[in-house]
């Protein structure tokens, strides 16, 4: 390695005895082993579907309160965000009427049956009370269930809707503001957790044939942790192919216990084949 001449030579790797003794170089011998070549694919973070919840409202309605910020911790039932809507009032409404109905037809059906009972009143005027009571039976259940679909309570004040955690773990998105409109369509929080997160990445068509059967390690990385690298796992690929971009979704499932790989964060990934 001091000489101009051999430290050139081909095939010969020359370096002082000390260098070995110290722990700085040290010898191998040559085996073979599986080459593993990277395929680089472009990515996005995601979080992992089966770790989080997403809440959508389902009536229209108004923010009216929001019990949590991003990043708090929230035990299963916790109240999150408050809704005041013109359906789950009406729905209300319409639950108390029903019940309403359903109590004066069993006092028409009481009055009925003793009566029936006494041959005073004819058969038809009993079937038609057991008929009435009946209807209001099943109006007040399409009622009850019409409540429980909404997710209110007979007795709530105004139609207020409460959304609630439905597990335990952190708000990892938050999208209400007292006052805006809230929709069916639209989620206004995500709880769960992400200490494993899904990295969906293309695959282009061409580059199927290359992928073995079974899972396959993968290295990822990120532009905001240079450097850094983050093994995971292909464990699904979309059996269907985009008709626009002719690739492939593949899906990588990586471990990120401290929380660093964030939704929608951009990520290049290699899948070692």
């Amino acid at each position: 390695f001091e000489c101009d001449e051999c430290r050139y030579e081909v095939g010969v790797v020359r370096a002082p005895a000390s260098l070995f003794t110290d722990g700085l170089l040290q010898t191998e011998s040559p085996r073979r082993e599986r080459i593993r070549v990277p395929l680089v694919l472009t990515g996005e973070v995601q979080f992992d579907e089966r770790r989080v919840t997403h809440l959508s409202p389902p009536v229209e309605g108004i923010v009216r309160k929001v019990h949590v910020t991003l990043g708090d911790r929230v035990r299963r039932g916790a109240p999150l965000i408050e809704i005041e809507s013109a359906e789950a009032g009406e729905a209300i409404a319409a639950t108390r009427e029903a019940q309403s109905l359903l109590r004066l037809a069993e006092s028409n059906h009481e009055r009925a049956v003793m009566l029936h009972d006494k041959e005073i009143s004819s058969q038809k005027e009993y079937l038609q009370a057991s008929q009435e009571l009946e209807a209001a039976r099943i109006r007040l259940d399409s009622a009850l269930a019409r409540l429980a679909r909404i997710g209110v309570a007979v007795d709530s004040a105004g139609g207020l809707l409460v959304l609630r955690a439905p597990v335990d773990g952190t708000v990892l998105t938050l999208h209400a503001i007292f006052g805006e409109a809230a929709r069916p369509e639209e989620i206004l929080a995500t709880v769960g957790d992400n200490a494993a997160v899904w990295i969906w990445a293309d695959l282009y068509e061409r580059d199927l044939n290359r992928l073995a059967a079974g899972p396959l390690p993968a290295m990822v990385t990120v532009k905001a942790y240079p450097g850094d690298e983050y093994p995971g796992t292909v464990d699904f690929v979309s059996p269907a192919v985009a008709e626009a971009s002719r690739t492939v979704k593949l899906r990588v499932a990586v471990d990120n216990p401290r929380g660093r790989l964030l939704a929608g964060m951009f990520a290049t990934v290699q899948v070692l084949l």
